[in-house]
């Protein structure tokens, strides 16, 4: 598996702990994308961050990352991981001195996002 294509993906975070889907998608879908080289962003409820990341060294299948943004006014930043299994995500993301968050996420297929 080549760590460089694998890391190039958009996924639909479709179930946030303790969030109902109301607010996992307050200010658009949430969703995680990342591009060839870990760059990315991330957004769901009100967060919106940049993120960069890379495929586990030990563990092919574990996508892991940093974070950088916002939530409402005040800024975050933190880490996380997820298990890419296919075309699905199950992770975690902790907020530093904060709030840890278990996540599920799909991936958007091509047609879906005009790609």
């Amino acid at each position: 598996m080549d760590g460089e294509e694998e890391v190039c993906r958009h996924v639909r975070i479709t179930e946030f702990q303790g969030y109902d889907a109301e607010y996992v998608d307050l200010c658009g879908p949430a969703q995680l994308k990342l591009g060839s080289r870990g760059a990315g962003h991330i957004n769901f409820g009100a967060v919106e961050a940049e993120i960069d990341g890379k495929m586990d060294d030990l563990d092919e299948r574990v996508l892991r990352f940093t974070f950088e943004g916002s939530d409402e006014v005040d800024q975050i930043l933190g880490r996380g991981y997820c298990v890419v299994d296919g075309d699905e995500m199950t992770g975690r993301i902790f907020r530093h001195f904060g709030d840890e968050f278990a996540f599920k996420a799909q991936r958007v297929s091509k047609n879906a996002n005009g790609a």
